[in-house]
């Protein structure tokens, strides 16, 4: 099957265009969120950019940081020290460590569940009308969602200008987003 919009080659289970996001000329799967039919004409798949994916992060790491925030305080690590700086002995980094590691965890797993749930979004992103599918336009499942997430520590480790790549490319990806084989899509 080609696409009536570009002209390349797209598979025939794709419910739009992997190359320009034309929704492809086969019917919509029922239930298949973001697109949508207007005057029986489908309607080609919006990508978003970086800044509604920028405050749908803002969101989740305020929500985050609400349920982290008071059970790094209760594994003992100070969150606010106005005198001087902690002894650097050895219990103390491990103390810091830890939480971090178990902060960084439960992160994953918030956004590793919620993308490959049924609404394909964490809460952010549900607030600002965005949804994970993968270049087919299919839910993800947790494996993919994992890695997404995973990779964003290789978007960031590069003065985040693998996040800053979504403001840019062809389909508004990331550079985790392009790892994973995933798209951020509006509603």
């Amino acid at each position: 099957m080609f696409c009536r919009k570009c002209g390349k080659a797209i598979p025939d289970d794709s419910v739009f265009c992997p190359h320009c996001g034309e929704k492809s000329e086969s019917d919509v799967r029922p239930g298949f969120m973001g697109l949508a039919i207007v005057d029986d004409e489908p309607q080609p798949v919006r990508y978003a950019g970086f800044w509604l994916r920028f405050w749908a992060y803002l969101i989740d790491g305020i929500l985050l940081s609400l349920v982290l925030t008071p059970t790094q305080y209760f594994m003992g690590v100070p969150m606010f020290n106005f005198d001087t700086p902690p002894v650097m002995d050895f219990h103390y980094l491990k103390l810091v460590w830890g939480s971090s590691f178990l902060t960084w965890v439960i992160s994953m797993l918030y956004f590793a569940l919620m993308e490959s749930s049924s609404k394909q979004a964490t809460i952010g992103k549900i607030i600002c009308g965005i949804y994970v599918t993968d270049e087919k336009g299919e839910p993800i499942g947790f494996g993919k969602a994992l890695l997404r997430n995973i990779s964003k520590l290789i978007s960031g480790a590069i003065i985040l200008i693998g996040y800053m790549m979504a403001g840019f490319t062809k389909k508004k990806q990331a550079l985790h987003d392009m790892l994973a084989e995933c798209l951020v899509v509006r509603k």
